[in-house]
């Protein structure tokens, strides 16, 4: 059996280095995604919120008391606040989101570079 020799050695320390980055690629990417549904879950859960005030906006009536014309003004201008901010909040929501899959992509095309590059290798290997 013939001994392995040194540039054997060599090119398979190169491809365990290539294998460690693209598993940390992916261990990234995973964690990513995780962050990415979390953020999806929270922005869901204000488009609710922004669907429930819109809906007490619609089914607000002015009442029988002495100043009910004020008080309805008031709380329809408090409805519309609110529906203001949730949808600020919403749309900070959805840049983060965005930024999230960016983010992604990228670490998506380093893992498939570093896998050409392992291939690459490989193939070199074999030729030696």
């Amino acid at each position: 059996m013939k001994k392995p020799s040194k540039q054997w050695k060599e090119f398979e320390q190169i491809i365990g280095i290539v294998d460690i980055r693209i598993k940390r690629k992916q261990r990234e990417i995973v964690k990513m995604k995780k962050q990415a549904a979390e953020v999806e879950e929270e922005a869901a859960s204000f488009f609710q919120q922004i669907s429930e005030a819109r809906e007490s906006l619609r089914n607000l009536r002015p009442t029988a008391e002495a100043n009910a014309i004020d008080v309805y003004f008031r709380r329809s201008d408090y409805c519309k606040s609110m529906i203001e901010n949730y949808l600020i909040d919403y749309s900070l929501l959805q840049e983060k989101i965005k930024k999230i899959q960016q983010a992604i992509e990228v670490l998506n095309k380093e893992r498939f570079k570093l896998e050409k590059r392992k291939d690459a290798l490989r193939e070199v290997q074999g030729v030696l």
